[in-house]
């Protein structure tokens, strides 16, 4: 009787640590400043630090947590001992290499198309994520909403399809504010497939020639090294400018960032976007997609933010996905709650909001 109640007790303590939530913040070591959307991982589990440096993790099982943001030396402790409060990363010793700068951007680029096929995950994905978008007007938010999707992302090489589910969702709303339809609508579907898969992006190859792709150096980035390589129009028909962080290694791209021409756009003023992947199962597959966007609505200033995080990734329970599933005129956030406390997610893993998101709370109706 005494073994059994060990074995019990032994049990009930792995599955109490398999569900342990960890909730820390990372501040840059040398100067003591947050480290916004830093890319964390423990296990199958990944998420990213908010604007203030903070995160929560609620890992599958235990493992080991991982933090890493370009140009610092990358963060990793088993999640079996005490995580500190705050986390301090150390700026990498290797600043950009000039010496690399020999290696032409026009060549990785060649090489990033080559191994594309065998860089990227190929096959359709499920997957467990969080998504928020939020609408500053003159400088005051205005609208908040977030939520927990269930999503099914066909196989890459084919941009239809896609599928999302709500699993849970929240909102506040300034009151006096009305809600135009395309802040209610499925805005995710937008973020669901990477730019090196959709059509006529800059990344394809019928228009790659349209842009020049410079060799900058090389940084730190977690565990490797990367090019950072920066492009820009070449002829009339680029209309993006960014800069790609690609593997030394294998020349995949793991993180990007970019900005349409916004003088081709008769609303925005202003766009920028941000893509970050992380390996799955021997493939890469995107991990976060971030989205900031300016207009004017009435000589107003307006700001308009989303992000998605694909928390946890699955090449499972594929053909078991939901059959009520939404459009992408669908209105998700129609019956969100107006709970906003960390413990309405429960088990899922979100995304902390900042202080100054959780001070408008109470003057926005939910």
């Amino acid at each position: 009787m005494k073994h059994l109640l060990l074995i019990t007790l032994l049990l009930s303590g792995v599955a109490l640590m398999a569900q342990q939530t960890i909730q820390s913040k990372v501040l840059d070591k040398s100067t003591n400043e947050p480290i916004a959307f830093a890319h964390v991982v423990c296990g199958d589990i990944s998420t990213i630090t908010n604007s203030d440096g903070e995160f929560v993790i609620t890992p599958s099982s235990p493992d080991r947590l991982n933090i890493s943001y370009v140009g610092y030396q990358i963060y990793s402790t088993k999640t079996t001992g005490d995580i500190p409060k705050i986390i301090y990363l150390d700026p990498s010793s290797t600043d950009l290499d000039a010496a690399t700068t020999t290696t032409n951007g026009e060549s990785i680029m060649r090489e990033f198309w080559n191994r594309r096929i065998i860089n990227y995950d190929l096959e359709a994905l499920r997957t467990t994520s969080y998504y928020k978008e939020k609408l500053i007007k003159s400088n005051s938010l205005t609208y908040l909403a977030e939520g927990i999707m269930d999503i099914l992302k066909p196989a890459n090489v084919n941009q239809e399809g896609v599928k999302i589910v709500p699993i849970k969702s929240r909102k506040m709303i300034e009151p006096n504010f009305v809600l135009d339809p395309v802040y209610i609508q499925g805005n995710a579907f937008d973020m669901v497939v990477s730019s090196i898969w959709r059509e006529n992006s800059f990344l394809s190859k019928s228009e790659m020639k349209h842009y020049e792709f410079t060799n900058k150096g090389k940084l730190a980035y977690g565990d490797k090294n990367v090019y950072l390589v920066t492009f820009e129009p070449r002829t009339g028909k680029g209309y993006v400018s960014g800069t790609l962080y690609i593997n030394d290694s294998d020349y995949a791209i793991v993180k990007m960032e970019y900005t349409p021409d916004s003088s081709l756009s008769d609303f925005w003023e202003s766009v920028r976007w941000e893509e970050e992947f992380e390996m799955h199962k021997g493939s890469y597959v995107l991990s976060s997609v971030r989205y900031y966007g300016t207009y004017m609505d009435l000589k107003e200033h307006c700001e308009f933010e989303a992000v998605l995080l694909n928390n946890k990734i699955s090449d499972e329970n594929i053909d078991t996905f939901p059959a009520t599933l939404l459009d992408e005129k669908d209105v998700f956030l129609k019956k969100a709650s107006s709970d906003f406390s960390d413990s309405f997610w429960e088990q899922y893993n979100f995304l902390r909001l900042t202080k100054e998101e959780l001070s408008s709370e109470a003057q926005l109706s939910k």
